[in-house]
């Protein structure tokens, strides 16, 4: 990865093409956030080192792995930004198929990038890939395809972020987004966050909900959102870091065939989350019983 870098820094043709072959080489074990920053910073380059690039995008292409992610990406930024006059993923889409078809969650993120890429590609084959993320069963990827159909102009994609929205597993992502598309392409969607606010059964219980599978999916915790969340309790307490009478929700959220360390299991754990502050909180564990629950979050807060 250093030499990689090296490379970079005096970049010619000749050092590009090395490079690039070797970031196309798997046998080379190379750190993945050092190649994948190396990888995007090319973007900055010249003309003659990015057709360097485009001459082997098909290889760039090939690998399911996190180069293959940063290549994508690359090739993404550089047709947004006009240095390029076609996306190469147009020609190498099986990439893209196999991640949305993958089942390994821990690879989410390459699904999803796939899927943005999609947006500067558009032919019958990559209408046929955002239709089938949509089906996606992890809402991220559900989330992404509508975002992209939305910048493609598809009207009819703001009603299914609406729609999504309103569902608190994925609802503060869809917030964000609906913001990134008003602010960054001067896209209306006809609704905001308060509007499903105002439309949800009980707006601190979907708050609290969101907040907390918002945490689950931070990528230093469990990295993807719950595939089932519910509310388990509510009570007003004293809370020690406070020290005042809050409102503390217990919420339970389970994972099914969750990935971590070449272990599968199912997961069925508990969180907690404050109303007044907006913060929510993993226990990393389950309970048989509310007490025990509760009493398990005032001993972890009482040091605060």
């Amino acid at each position: 990865s250093i030499i990689l870098q090296t490379l970079y820094c005096h970049q010619t043709e000749d050092s590009t093409q090395f490079f690039v072959d070797s970031i196309i080489n798997i046998d080379n074990h190379l750190d993945d956030i050092n190649t994948y920053d190396a990888i995007k910073s090319f973007a900055n380059a010249g003309d003659n080192i990015i057709s360097v690039f485009l001459e082997n995008a098909d290889k760039l292409l090939l690998h399911d792995n996190f180069r293959t992610v940063a290549a994508v990406e690359l090739f993404n930024q550089l047709t947004l930004e006009n240095k390029i006059t076609s996306n190469p993923l147009a020609n190498n889409m099986s990439i893209i198929q196999q991640w949305l078809t993958d089942t390994d969650y821990t690879k989410l993120s390459y699904a999803i990038s796939g899927c943005a890429a999609l947006a500067t590609i558009k032919n019958q084959e990559s209408l046929k890939l955002l239709k089938k993320a949509e089906k996606h069963p992890k809402l991220e990827i559900k989330l992404e395809s509508i975002f992209v159909q939305i910048l493609l102009g598809n009207d009819g994609a703001k009603n299914k972020l609406r729609k999504l929205a309103k569902n608190p597993i994925i609802a503060n992502s869809c917030f964000a987004y609906l913001i990134e598309l008003e602010d960054e392409y001067d896209i209306d969607c006809g609704f905001d966050e308060e509007a499903i606010l105002s439309e949800v059964k009980d707006r601190d219980c979907f708050i609290a909900l969101a907040h907390m599978a918002e945490w689950c999916s931070h990528n230093n915790e469990y990295g993807i959102t719950p595939d089932k969340i519910e509310i388990w309790a509510m009570r007003e307490l004293y809370w020690p870091p406070s020290a005042q009478i809050e409102k503390v929700y217990l919420i339970r959220y389970s994972y099914i065939n969750y990935r971590w360390q070449d272990k599968v299991q199912d997961i069925n754990h508990v969180g907690y989350y404050i109303l007044s502050t907006e913060e929510a909180f993993g226990l990393f564990r389950s309970f048989k019983g509310i007490d025990t629950a509760y009493e398990a979050c005032l001993e972890l807060n009482s040091e605060k």
